[in-house]
């Protein structure tokens, strides 16, 4: 049987590649070219740790979405 997973949504945070180097919403530069989280609903930036942090959360509030929803397992 195949899984089913909750819809993606424009508005999702995603990984993206900057396209200039700049500052991110913790303070935190980062260099153009750099992977870094990006929040588009209030156009943030995570970079470094704080992207990996926001990216775990993020990652996290989706499945516990899913399983509520019906689209995944608690166990």
């Amino acid at each position: 049987m195949r899984q089913r997973y909750a819809s993606s949504y424009a508005g999702d945070p995603r990984w993206i590649t900057a396209k200039f180097a700049g500052i991110d919403a913790k303070g935190t530069p980062f260099r153009k070219g750099e992977q870094v989280f990006y929040f588009p609903s209030g156009k943030r930036i995570y970079a470094g740790a704080a992207g990996e942090e926001a990216s775990r959360r993020f990652e996290s509030e989706r499945a516990d979405e899913d399983v509520y929803n019906g689209y995944g397992s608690a166990y």
